[in-house]
């Protein structure tokens, strides 16, 4: 693929996963404890309450009150709470057999044998314990855990990577009735210390609903009668409640239950919340969280943040809206000219932008690259070399090399195509390449910038050599997958579910779309959330779209088959007009000059509706950011 095709393919992609920018979200070591945009870190103080928020309260206990259940000491022999515990990367992995063994990740689990249980090492309670492998980012969660001489014996087992957002399957436990991790609901005191818990609370309650709602997987009861909460209810504190007259350390966590809410995660005691267990905790101080009723909480539906039910990816402060801008690499000097205001005008810089990167006697086969390196919700620019598979990116987006901010890497091989996106859903854009002479892919799975081998990053096959890749969401889970385009068959290969290995027609895509020769596409020309397929023919003008994303041409009445630019011209895509659809342009390399179906009405509705601008200079490589 061609550096200015590959970019419009990836911005298209970005810009479905992107949203307004996110709080960092809460973070044990140097891992995030699921991304930012997880459904455990995201507010939910602005959702509608529930209509049946009255009777799900009343069901728990409206007149009961809530308790703290962790703190600081010893209650009958065992730390008061959940107990965790951080592990390096060389922690000794232990084997486990499981009582749910079905429903179990097999391991093995780096919790080593010693590891605090909750409850005490004699408890004959719930005896969770969880480890975070702060190198790899990786949780490891034990339900009625018992260490043997060289092993863990346990009810359940759960592993999660805490840069994902990936559930478990539909109808698994985990160490948590609900299906849900534990360590992601506790409140924890280093949280306390920094000011703020980013993220929702953890809580239990007599009698649930034999169901359960997102993000839960799993129910624990029989009763079927409606009135009964379903695991995974998202509660939050009454906005009006009067907070001012608990102790700072209170107040913390009365604010993040205002903000994040808390989440029925198990059967147990009405209105328990979860922490880990600290010597910091005031016990005493924690007891005056008992003035606060179940009625002084209510229930809100988290159903419309959802992006994919098998995702525990939450859309983010409403529909995406941002706005496509126009840029252009000019490699003869290696300048980038940014419309910064979105006016379609030059401005002068500031507000517009205009700076250097790289040097000025860059090869001129360096493709531009653009993507959200640092998760802050805008997209930044960067360079790659295909002859010695260097990237330049600009970390923070100021336009300027700070050495130790911005990145300078080797990933790939001489003579790769570069691929970006957001590989494991995390929020934060990604590096990876593919060889066109071997099909083969290289993906920074964890976004450190470093390959950190096959377990952690991703080195695959997908495709044929001479093939041309692709990303996108196609199955709207928020994650960026991979596909190729074969440009002398006109068939795709779309890595559907995202598990980087063909699962036969049935699960992944095979299908022709488009002619050979073709310039294959990706955006989400209807807005439904899923990336979808298009081709631009160079020689004619002609672009061939599936609109309803169904992989099959339905005619013109559904998918879309039209003429836009001239031959000769360089496609382009974005949402020109921010209102959530990716729409067509082109960019005409010998004149600079841009013409944007801006309305995406896929017709020409004349320059005072669409654009037709100049920006850059003949010769110049378009770029479309956000």
């Amino acid at each position: 693929m061609n550096c200015i095709t590959s970019s419009a393919v990836r911005l298209a992609q970005v810009w479905l996963a992107a949203s307004v920018a996110l709080a960092q979200p809460p973070t044990i070591g140097n891992c995030s404890v699921f991304p930012a945009n997880n459904i455990w870190n995201t507010p939910i103080d602005r959702l509608p309450v529930s209509p049946n928020s009255s009777t799900y309260i009343n069901t728990i206990g409206a007149g009961l009150h809530m308790h703290a259940d962790f703190g600081s000491g010893l209650y009958a022999g065992g730390p008061i709470g959940i107990p965790y515990i951080t592990v390096p990367g060389s922690q000794t992995k232990y084997p486990a057999t499981f009582l749910y063994f079905d429903e179990s990740d097999p391991g093995p689990y780096a919790v080593p044998l010693n590891a605090p249980i909750e409850g005490g090492s004699q408890s004959n309670g719930d005896r969770h314990t969880m480890a975070v492998d702060v190198d790899n980012c990786i949780l490891y969660e034990l339900g009625k855990a018992y260490p043997q001489t060289a092993s863990w014996q346990a009810d359940a087992g759960a592993i999660f990577g805490l840069l994902s957002n990936v559930l478990r399957p539909v109808t698994w436990t985990s160490t948590d009735a609900a299906g849900l991790s534990v360590l992601a609901g506790l409140a924890r005191y280093d949280e306390i210390v920094s000011g703020e818990i980013r993220h929702a609370l953890r809580f239990t309650a007599p009698q649930t609903q034999r169901a359960f709602v997102w993000p839960a997987r799993h129910y624990a009861s029989s009763i079927t009668d409606p009135t009964y909460p379903p695991m995974g209810l998202r509660v939050r504190l009454r906005a009006s409640y009067d907070i001012s007259g608990f102790s700072s350390t209170n107040q913390i966590i009365l604010r993040a239950l205002k903000k994040y809410g808390m989440m029925l995660a198990d059967n147990g005691s009405a209105w328990y919340v979860s922490g880990a267990p600290d010597s910091r905790w005031d016990n005493n101080d924690l007891h005056q969280l008992g003035l606060i009723a179940g009625s002084d909480f209510e229930v809100v539906d988290v159903s419309p943040l959802m992006v994919s039910a098998d995702s525990g990816q939450a859309r983010q402060g409403g529909p995406v809206v941002l706005t496509s801008k126009l840029g252009t690499y000019h490699s003869t000097g290696a300048v980038f000219v940014l419309d910064a205001n979105n006016n379609y005008s030059w401005d002068g810089a500031p507000p517009d932008k205009l700076f250097n990167w790289g040097t000025a006697n860059l090869n001129p086969g360096y493709q531009v690259v653009v993507g959200d390196w640092n998760g802050s919700g805008t997209q930044k620019v960067g360079l790659f070399d295909p002859a010695s598979a260097t990237w330049l990116l600009d970390y923070d987006g100021d336009g300027i090399y700070t050495p130790g901010v911005d990145k300078i890497l080797r990933w790939g091989s001489p003579g790769d195509t570069p691929v970006v996106g957001d590989w494991n859903g995390s929020g934060t854009t990604k590096v990876g390449t593919f060889g066109p002479n071997t099909g083969l892919w290289l993906l920074d799975y964890n976004g450190n910038f470093a390959w950190d081998g096959p377990s952690v990053d991703r080195y695959f096959s997908w495709g044929s050599p001479g093939d041309t890749p692709l990303v996108g969401d196609w199955n709207g889970t928020g994650t960026i997958k991979v596909g190729t385009f074969g440009p002398r068959t006109g068939f795709w290969l779309l890595d559907y579910n995202g598990n980087f290995r063909w699962d036969g027609p049935s699960v992944d895509k095979y299908f022709s779309w488009g002619s050979p020769g073709d310039t294959p596409l990706v955006g989400d020309w209807s807005g439904s959330g899923t990336a979808k397929v298009g081709t631009f023919v160079p020689g004619t003008g002609l672009w061939l779209l599936d609109y309803n994303g169904n992989f099959t041409w339905d005619g013109p009445g559904v998918d879309k088959y039209l003429r836009w630019g001239s031959p000769g011209d360089t496609p382009v895509i974005g949402d020109w007009n921010g209102s959530g659809t990716a729409k067509v342009g082109t960019f005409v390399p010998g004149t600079a000059t841009w013409l944007l179906d801006f309305n995406g009405n896929f017709t020409w509705d004349g320059a005072a509706i669409d654009k037709y601008i100049p920006w850059g200079s003949p010769g110049d490589t378009p770029v479309v950011w956000k």
